[in-house]
């Protein structure tokens, strides 16, 4: 029997609010704890707002799944001119705030660019952005990433580092959306190597493992780096090079291992 529209959006909610509610339980209670403590505040501000920074996604994630049956329905009637409308939007927001000085107006980009990949996404599923055409959607938007970070406004790091006059992801912004893009097209062109590849009972075992694990990994993936920034920076344990220096290059690598280590 199909499944009904009520228990799909249940189904798809459950997903991520039950492993974010333990995780949001557990960070309020250690943060009460170190609080009662006595741990300095602002150590412990920036400690909270490291575990509680990624946990925007759920918002947009909630509201792009409600309107999923909007969003089916105007790929039906429209095809790929929805996301190509939602494209137009996202830069007329961004002329308007960055260009105008239009205030708010930008809020509308914290779910605008996640829409339109969204968007993308059900045309695949409906049998487009097969195979050349997923590649010209990754080759346009890796051009317009190119121009809009070389000739634009905008900064080559695609998250926010201090100093910046453009926060790439505060709101998302033309810039992130044509990172997405590329990404979503080489991945969508990719789709029918990969699932070749994976369609043993093997690796289908491995990958049903890591997808009853990924929202969790996510989640608490920012422990880790509350833990070893806390541990390292003010202790001087760690080296603090300047930004964009090739020592900075080469101790981002072992950043991620020490990570990789705190996290497994």
């Amino acid at each position: 029997a199909e499944e009904s529209l009520q228990s799909w959006l249940r189904r798809r909610l459950a997903r991520p609010v039950g492993p974010t509610a333990v995780y949001v339980i557990f960070v309020l209670v250690v943060v009460a704890v170190l609080s009662a403590t006595g741990v300095a505040g602002a150590e412990l501000e920036f400690g909270a707002w490291a575990v509680a920074m990624h946990l925007w996604f759920l918002g947009i994630y909630v509201l792009v799944v409600a309107l999923t049956p909007i969003a089916v329905a105007a790929h039906r009637r429209w095809g790929l001119w929805v996301p190509a409308v939602l494209v137009a939007a996202v830069a007329a927001i961004d002329a308007a705030t960055l260009g105008g000085g239009v205030p708010y107006l930008d809020w509308l980009n914290y779910l605008l660019p996640w829409a339109v990949l969204y968007q993308l996404g059900i045309a695949w599923q409906h049998g487009m952005l097969r195979g050349r055409s997923a590649l010209a959607v990754a080759g346009v938007s890796a051009l317009a990433l190119g121009l809009l970070v070389g000739l634009g406004p905008y900064p080559v790091s695609m998250i926010g580092v201090p100093g910046q006059a453009v926060n790439n992801t505060s709101p998302p912004n033309l810039v992130l959306l044509a990172l997405g893009c590329t990404q979503a097209g080489l991945v969508l062109a990719a789709a029918p190597a990969l699932n070749r590849a994976l369609n043993s009972p093997r690796v289908q075992r491995v990958l049903a493992v890591a997808n009853d694990n990924v929202m969790a990994l996510y989640l608490w993936h920012m422990v880790p780096v509350v833990i070893v920034a806390l541990a390292g920076y003010p202790t001087g344990l760690l080296p603090q090079p300047t930004l964009g220096t090739g020592a900075w290059w080469l101790f981002r690598l072992e950043w991620v291992a020490i990570l990789a280590v705190v996290a497994a």
